[in-house]
């Protein structure tokens, strides 16, 4: 009976991925939550979403935040010779710009509201991480039907960090936690939405990656 050999080399990224979700996806919710995140760390739709209840001010500044990062973003890409299109910068720069003036006026006339707007978006911090990782690891695969593939192949491995997580934060062993898992109704919400944010992510980093692959291409057919 012959095993097939497992190429540990050409698992790098996929391992490398999961040393970055257990110790600063995970970390990074420990962090923040501490001792209160509790059955959050195992329910992580309830985490990675948690501005659905937020005030409008908050929702406006992560809307700001979220402008800013896509703004610099394209910078990047444009002092690299990879994006072109200087006027979208500048329309983005221009929005935040009228977007950000509310907020600063009304942190000046209400001390401490800022604190409270930015709790959300660091909270939802998280989902940023957990995109840019899968993203990270997908973008670095040379074909990207092995990048999706170990994008929902990182479910079940983010389940047992979190389960693990649990233990750690609880300050007990608990194996009952296993079998209720998976007969709550949440656990069965947070995979689907696991899958839902891993697969758009996953096609995000390939499309990228195809994209940085044909402006290699153009390049070099340019350099000759």
């Amino acid at each position: 009976m012959k095993f097939k050999k497992i190429e540990f080399v050409r698992q790098t990224n996929f391992i490398l991925a999961l040393l970055l979700i257990h110790f600063v996806f995970f970390g990074y919710l420990s962090n923040v939550y501490k001792k209160n995140i509790r059955t959050g760390v195992l329910f992580l739709h309830q985490v990675l979403f948690p501005s659905m209840s937020i005030s409008l001010f908050s929702l406006w500044t992560i809307i700001v935040v979220v402008l800013i990062i896509v703004m610099v973003f394209l910078v990047i890409l444009t002092k690299i010779g990879f994006y072109e299109n200087k006027l979208l910068i500048g329309l983005l720069a221009l929005i935040s710009l009228f977007l950000i003036i509310p907020i600063v006026l009304k942190a000046l006339v209400t001390p401490g509201v800022l604190e409270i707007a930015i709790q959300a978006p660091v909270a939802d911090f998280s989902l940023v991480i957990l995109v840019g990782i899968v993203f990270f690891m997908v973008f670095r695969e040379r074909f990207f039907e092995y990048g999706i593939r170990n994008s929902i192949w990182l479910i079940p491995f983010i389940i047992v960090q979190s389960w693990i997580w649990y233990w750690f934060i609880s300050g007990e062993f608990d194996i009952t936690v296993i079998g209720a898992y998976f007969l709550n109704i949440n656990s069965y919400i947070t995979i689907l939405t696991l899958l839902g944010i891993n697969l758009a992510a996953a096609i995000l980093g390939a499309t990228a990656r195809e994209k940085y692959n044909a402006f290699i291409m153009r390049t070099k057919k340019i350099e000759v």
